[in-house]
């Protein structure tokens, strides 16, 4: 039995108001209504649910269940920084009770335990499969009388061969790791390579001209055609890692590996797409960035609020600074600005990776967060 999955696309819908319905169907024939009347009924509430979900968890991961290439029911995934949240999962009638919810499950588990994530998920009380996620470790936080929030915490690899002494000198060799850049102390962070103003704005903010965002040379850029970017949180810092192409002093392209990110003092951070940034006040228009860049906002409402900075304060050394991460290119009415990452950092290093897997890359963040 194979299980994979597809993105959704407007003609599913029927499909998925199909899955939808026969997760209620049960308990809205106990109205007495006449069969019509349950499906027209079912209809809108699926309308009504599948509209809401579009609109408070854009950045999800909506996805059609495939077993055997079949359409067997639906996945809503969204992929937090802080946890993976199983918006909704369910399938039809014939593909229950045959280990699959289980399987995917675990696949999810698997994927947060890897990014030391918790995965969280809303079940009514009466759903049977609840059983399923006790068996799996999950316990009740939270419980609003119809509706619990169950939570599984990240269970961490602790075995011989993630900590043995070999793969951590693997990782800390010199040829393997480099440090490109370091620290962004005054008035700029690492090297300046070309200013850019938002001179088209925002429409809905007539302050947007104003924002200067300045292009900044990290020594490595992500990759064009690949995956954008995994966010790694720990308790010290944050971490930014994904495939990217060191270049040299003389701009030609070097060698691929991974790129990791070390965000100090990382206060605010979040993965968006364009027209949805941290704070009305600063709409800025991803539109005139270039995808595969970092920027600076030097003049950014988010961070002078954070800093405390009012008038014509200046911000100083120490104080968190805006930053934006771009890894996609724009695609208007598809994606609507594509994804970059924005945070509030206070300093950062840059390091690159090479012939290392996703395993290695957070053992590597592991040893950075531990060390002094």
């Amino acid at each position: 039995m194979n299980i994979s999955y597809r993105p959704i696309a407007d003609s599913d819908l029927a499909f998925l108001n199909q899955v939808y319905a026969s997760t209620r169907a049960e308990e809205v024939a106990m109205t007495g209504w006449p069969l019509e009347e349950q499906q027209k009924f079912l209809r809108m509430q699926f309308s009504a649910q599948h509209t809401y979900y579009q609109e408070h968890y854009s950045d999800a991961a909506f996805e059609l269940i495939l077993v055997d290439g079949e359409p067997a029911g639906r996945l809503y995934l969204q992929r937090r920084s802080d946890e993976h949240r199983v918006v909704d999962i369910a399938l039809l009638p014939p593909f229950r009770g045959k280990g699959i919810g289980g399987t995917i499950m675990r696949q999810i588990l698997d994927e947060a335990d890897k990014l030391r994530l918790p995965v969280r998920i809303h079940v009514e009380h009466n759903n049977p499969a609840k059983h399923l996620y006790d068996r799996l470790g999950f316990t009740t936080v939270d419980d609003t009388g119809v509706y619990c929030l169950m939570e599984r915490l990240p269970r961490i690899d602790e075995s011989p061969q993630s900590s043995s002494p070999n793969r951590r000198a693997f990782l800390q060799n010199a040829s393997l790791v480099t440090v490109v850049a370091s620290g962004f102390a005054g008035a700029s962070m690492f090297a300046v390579a070309e200013d850019v103003g938002n001179e088209a704005g925002n429409p809905a903010d007539t302050n947007a001209a104003s924002h200067q965002v300045k292009k900044l040379d990290l020594g490595v850029k992500p990759t064009v055609g690949t995956a954008g970017a995994v966010l790694v949180p720990r308790i010290r810092n944050t971490y930014v890692t994904f495939h990217a192409t060191q270049y040299g002093e003389d701009g030609n392209v070097g060698v691929e590996g991974t790129a990791v990110i070390e965000l100090a003092v990382c206060v605010q951070r979040k993965f968006r797409s364009k027209g949805d940034e941290a704070t009305a006040e600063h709409a800025i228009d991803l539109e005139s960035l270039e995808p595969c860049e970092a920027y600076e906002v030097l003049d950014s409402s988010w961070a002078a609020k954070w800093n405390g900075i009012t008038g014509e304060e200046s911000q100083q050394e120490g104080d968190v600074r805006h930053l934006i991460f771009t890894f996609l290119g724009f695609c208007p009415g598809v994606c609507a600005g594509a994804m970059h990452f924005e945070c509030l950092a206070a300093d950062a290093q840059v390091h690159f990776l090479q012939d290392a897997s996703f395993d290695d890359v957070l053992l590597y963040i592991d040893l950075l967060e531990t060390s002094s």
